[in-house]
């Protein structure tokens, strides 16, 4: 939203921020005043609806009350420092990683491209689609891109690399590592009686 006054005139990026920035403002608010003021009181009441609901609203149910409960341990004073500042260093390395990669395929553009790619690809790659998000990620990378003048084709390749970067090798890392602790994992599982 802070950079639409930066981006090129892109009438289809203006609706779809306006929109997706009126329903975010909104679920955040309404979600900081419940926590604000009754932190644990939405979760429970979840858990008791959960009781009477079976399938798709059952999952759906739970997964809010789990999320809610999570959002809850933000409320303590001592982590919402270190909340924002992880937020922050995770949002650095990110807008880093998009930058850089336009540097070296030698796309030229507005600083605004890099983060304009991260906020679109944050709100598109949402949509349901192919695991890992293959197509789509692509595809908001060259829409995004586009808005600046950027060839397709080399919108692309710079999709293409970005994925490999933010999806695919931060999933491989996270696969070695729990290969590296599965021995700990079995251990832990066994000795809560899981297995």
């Amino acid at each position: 939203m802070l950079l639409l006054p930066l981006i090129p005139s892109s009438p289809w990026l203006r609706k779809t921020v306006a929109a997706g920035t009126l329903v975010l403002v909104s679920a955040v608010i309404v979600l900081g005043l419940l926590f604000w003021f009754h932190g644990h009181l939405l979760p429970e009441l979840i858990r008791r609806i959960n009781l009477f609901q079976r399938g798709w609203a059952k999952t759906l149910l739970t997964s809010l009350g789990q999320g809610l409960e999570g959002l809850a341990a933000a409320n303590r004073r001592e982590a919402r420092l270190s909340l924002l500042l992880l937020t922050l260093v995770v949002a650095g390395i990110n807008w880093l990683i998009a930058q850089t990669t336009l540097w070296a395929l030698g796309i030229h553009v507005s600083w605004v491209a890099a983060p304009l790619v991260l906020g679109v690809l944050q709100w598109g790659t949402d949509v349901p689609s192919a695991p890992g998000n293959i197509g789509v990620f692509h595809y908001l990378c060259l829409l995004a891109l586009g808005i600046f003048g950027v060839e397709p084709s080399l919108a692309f390749t710079y999709g293409v690399i970005l994925h490999l970067l933010i999806i695919v090798l931060p999933t491989l890392i996270g696969l070695g590592c729990l290969w590296s602790v599965r021995t700990f994992i079995w251990k832990w599982r066994r000795q809560a009686g899981l297995i």
